[in-house]
């Protein structure tokens, strides 16, 4: 279910975003704006999985297994 909000901006910064917009080939600013959000949200959440993955790979506690059956034979041994 799609919603709707409602925005407000300084009327320079509406003027350059509707002008960048147009200039991007987006059809409408409101496209324009969509897009941003989408960008933001799925550029943080690949930020934070690359963080983790970081910090998994530089904790000695963490054990890598080459196949499923190295992680499941570890598993059961616990």
């Amino acid at each position: 279910m799609n919603k709707q909000i409602s925005l407000v901006l300084p009327e320079t910064l509406f003027k350059a975003s509707k002008a960048y917009s147009h200039e991007m080939g987006y059809r409408s600013l409101q496209e324009f704006v969509l897009d941003l959000m989408r960008r933001k949200v799925l550029l943080d959440e690949a930020e934070e999985m690359d963080t983790l993955e970081a910090e998994m790979d530089n904790n000695p506690n963490i054990k890598i297994f080459k196949t499923k059956e190295e992680a499941l034979a570890h598993l059961d041994a616990l």
